[in-house]
């Protein structure tokens, strides 16, 4: 009879989770700023629920993330999740969102949770030269190929200008 009724407790406290609506994948470029993401139609299926739930995120890749914080009432049907990625960062994450109930009658807590993929595309920065090195040619000396370090890196196209002068 005891397990029978821990069992139904288990059982409607699951019923009782709390949820809110889907959240779509997400991409920006890099360096895109702040993001604000709305979270819409939260809500607890537990009538006698008196304690504030809490809402939380969390990513799998938090290089990608230079911070996020999430703003909720513990009692609306909306909260926002603000993000912000550090410079020059892209890849992917996947972005945990969790709503956590208190424990129902006092011993069972539960949770209703989804996630999203977040998406930071590459741009294209310009390129940054090195330290310029001097080059003396005496005669017919010829260069084919100076190797010049530092410049950036992706499908751009790159161009060196050189001066020459008699000295």
């Amino acid at each position: 009879p005891l397990a029978l009724a821990q069992a139904r407790m288990v059982r409607q406290a699951l019923a009782m989770a709390p949820g809110f609506d889907p959240v779509p994948d997400m991409e920006i470029d890099e360096d895109a700023g702040p993001q604000t993401i709305d979270i819409t139609g939260i809500y607890d299926n537990a009538p006698d629920l008196l304690t504030p739930m809490d809402f939380s995120a969390r990513a799998t890749n938090p290089g990608l993330l230079g911070g996020f914080t999430s703003t909720y009432d513990g009692s609306g049907s909306t909260a926002t999740l603000s993000l912000q990625t550090p410079p020059h960062a892209n890849g992917t994450a996947v972005v945990s969102l969790n709503l956590n109930a208190p424990p129902y009658w006092g011993v069972i807590p539960f949770s209703g949770s989804q996630s999203f993929n977040l998406t930071v595309r590459s741009i294209n920065d310009l390129p940054v030269a090195g330290t310029p090195t001097s080059l003396r040619l005496h005669g017919d000396d010829s260069v084919t190929s100076p190797g010049i370090a530092g410049l950036g890196t992706g499908n751009q196209v790159n161009s060196v200008t050189v001066w020459l002068r008699p000295g």
